[in-house]
């Protein structure tokens, strides 16, 4: 009997942690959901959507670590901050939220950020961009136009600043609402997981210069394009990976093999919880 009551109370605490451990706000595991706090105005198979604030939603797919997007609305305009990774109807989603007219930019070309544009007439994206092998873009059959550097987004009593920002790719491009203290980030700090497709000294550029417009700007918080948890982008994480940087590309960090690491980034480096996935080339 003893036994059994040892084996019963066994297979209670294991179903006890199997069960919390699907709880999307413990481990980040069902949907891959983010730990954030906002209103669900929209929960469907591919996606669910949840009100950050007024006239701000947020978007989180379950294809690759809850892969984000972002609907902004103004007073005449509203702006779609990429279009996730596999999600059916996404148009008639977003109409359900806002009856106003869409604007669609993207952070980066990467296909988890750009695989449903095929719901919209036109895109808008960082010319650097197009060469981005691993993109939904590339067989787009709608109209194509390029954001240039500084430009700014009226959505009415609303602006919204584009700022390029290469690293992760070499256009990928972050969006600012001053007005709000905020701002969309996609891919460009790989949410503290960053994954470095250009070089080193490129990426130390875009911190110096992103941190510095964070500054001027009072950028309190730049939201990812991917959710492990809780881990937005801050001034203060940006700094971390900064540093990090700075520390593998003079060889005060010596990174290890990668296996298996996406797009051939063969070495990683990680400290105080933040990595970088990189090769050889981005050495320099």
């Amino acid at each position: 009997m003893k036994a059994i009551r040892i084996l019963t109370m066994t297979l209670l605490m294991l179903a006890g942690i199997f069960c919390k451990a699907q709880d999307p706000r413990d481990g980040n595991m069902r949907y891959f959901e983010p730990v954030l706090d906002g209103e669900v105005v929209y929960r469907g198979p591919d996606v669910v959507f949840r009100k950050l604030s007024e006239g701000t939603w947020m978007g989180s797919g379950h294809v690759i670590a809850s892969e984000t997007l972002y609907l902004i609305e103004g007073k005449t305009r509203a702006l779609l901050i990429d279009t996730g990774a596999k999600i059916a109807g996404l148009d008639k989603i977003i109409r359900s939220i806002t009856d106003k007219p869409v604007t669609v930019v993207l952070t980066h070309a990467h296909s988890d950020h750009s695989g449903n544009v095929g719901c919209f007439p036109q895109v808008w994206i960082n010319p650097s961009e197009i060469s981005v092998r691993s993109n939904a873009v590339s067989g787009y059959e709608g109209q194509v136009s390029f954001l240039s550097d500084g430009q700014k987004i009226d959505l009415g009593g609303r602006t919204i600043e584009v700022f390029f920002a290469p690293g992760h790719t070499q256009g990928s491009t972050i969006f600012l609402d001053s007005s709000r203290r905020i701002g969309f980030s996609g891919s460009s700090f790989g949410s503290g997981n960053l994954n470095l497709l250009t070089d080193f000294s490129t990426f130390l550029k875009t911190c110096d210069s992103v941190l510095s417009v964070l500054k001027k700007r009072k950028i309190r918080i730049l939201y990812p394009g991917h959710y492990y948890g809780d881990n937005p982008d801050t001034p203060e994480r940006i700094k971390e990976m900064r540093s990090l940087a700075k520390d593998i590309l003079s060889g005060d960090v010596t990174g290890v093999p990668n296996t298996g690491g996406s797009f051939g980034l063969d070495t990683r480096a990680a400290r105080n919880g933040f990595r970088i996935n990189y090769s050889s080339r981005s050495l320099k």
